[in-house]
């Protein structure tokens, strides 16, 4: 395989399918520079590459095959501790 094969490679790891289809679903993105995608409100810009942003749960595999959008990393709810 050569590395922009590799490059294309999406990590699977399931979480998407914990989501209500109507559920909004607040990220991290890495996209080409100055790119955002159609779907996502940006909530906060770190760079022209970075920002936070949040999406509607049925959107998450379009967002993952967008070939504009290196990563999408969906926030994760912190257990409570008492």
């Amino acid at each position: 395989m050569d590395l922009k094969a590799l490059s294309q490679l999406r990590p699977v790891d399931g979480q998407h399918e914990l989501y209500a289809p109507g559920q909004v679903i607040t990220a991290i993105f890495r996209v080409v520079s100055g790119y955002t995608p159609p779907q996502v409100t940006v909530r906060s810009r770190i760079d022209q590459e970075l920002f936070t942003g949040s999406f509607p749960a049925h959107g998450l595999d379009a967002l993952r095959n967008d070939k504009n959008v290196i990563s999408v990393s969906p926030s994760q709810q912190l257990a409570k501790i008492s």
